[in-house]
């Protein structure tokens, strides 16, 4: 069996389009259904059925699927072991973090891992938590910096800690120095980046124990977009403090810390390659970053 053919298999089934199959193997859709059927005629079976939504999984397909991810779980697995036999240790590692974070501390990572493991090559992604989860569960990712401590049989977590919360507001707001209170955001739109995949925000997930109803006028997945619609005007963001420079950096806009607000940094890691010498080195090279951003 074509392991190449098989993953594409995997994808498309898993997210039940071969669109959105496309996007995340960056592999044009006709290859894609080829490559389906390809491994269709070399089985003799339909695995899946076409229609105008996406696909669904035939009852050969769903056997197939229900061991593809193991096969080609194991087959990374091997290949990184043997690579990891040589003198200097190659591998491929997928790392994700949050957009904020992103500017803070990829350049630092590379430039670390390129001093010591200069075969080590790092795919670095960006993303909200929901999508950094799913992404770590579908093992695309090895290490990925998310808001959650819940773990699973597939992914191991380590809470590094927490970062502080601003609120940028659009310029002669008058807003103080620090925010003391959770109470004085009522009221105000708000802008927020989501990470559920139910589409509560990070924010609301955070306060949700306060009894507080906020006016979360607007969700939004990129801090760029959240920061451009304070700039005109039409609210306020609630952004980590890895996002802070570069809204001081529009200018026209007003930064408060908002005191009590904190939002957790946690270090999750695939457990397939959490023992590896080159994964364990870029795991560590990036807990040490995080801990000195935080």
């Amino acid at each position: 069996m074509d392991l190449r053919k098989l993953a594409h298999f995997h994808e498309v089934a898993t997210t039940g389009s071969f669109g959105r199959a496309s996007e995340r193997l960056r592999t044009a859709q006709p290859a894609l259904s080829k490559s389906v059927q390809a491994l269709e005629r070399s089985l003799g079976v339909t695995l899946l059925v076409r229609h105008s939504k996406g696909v669904d999984v035939t009852e050969a397909g769903a056997m197939l699927l229900r061991h593809a991810g193991d096969i080609l779980a194991l087959c990374r697995v091997v290949e990184a072991e043997v690579r990891e036999q040589a003198s200097e240790p190659a591998a491929d590692i997928a790392v994700g973090v949050p957009p904020t974070l992103a500017p803070c501390l990829y350049g630092d990572l590379c430039a670390e891992v390129a001093a010591v493991h200069p075969r080590v090559r790092l795919a670095l992604h960006e993303g909200v938590g929901h999508e950094l989860w799913e992404d770590l569960h579908a093992e695309r990712l090895d290490l990925a910096v998310i808001g959650s401590t819940v773990g699973s049989d597939r992914i191991v977590t380590d809470l590094v800690g927490h970062e502080s919360v601003h609120l940028i507001a659009p310029g002669g707001t008058g807003l103080p120095a620090e925010i003391d209170r959770l109470e004085d955001l009522v009221g105000r739109p708000l802008v927020v980046t989501t990470r559920a995949t139910s589409g509560r925000s990070w924010f609301e997930e955070v306060t949700r124990r306060s009894g507080l109803v906020f006016d979360v006028r607007w969700r939004v997945e990129s801090p760029q977009v959240a920061l451009d619609l304070v700039a005109r005007g039409l609210g306020s963001a609630v952004m980590p403090a890895s996002g802070v420079g570069e809204a001081t950096g529009r200018g026209a806009v007003e930064v408060a810390r908002v005191v009590g607000l904190r939002l957790p940094r946690v270090l999750a890691s695939a457990k397939g390659r959490w023992a590896h010498p080159s994964v364990s080195f870029v795991r560590n090279t990036l807990r040490r970053l995080l801990v000195r951003l935080l």
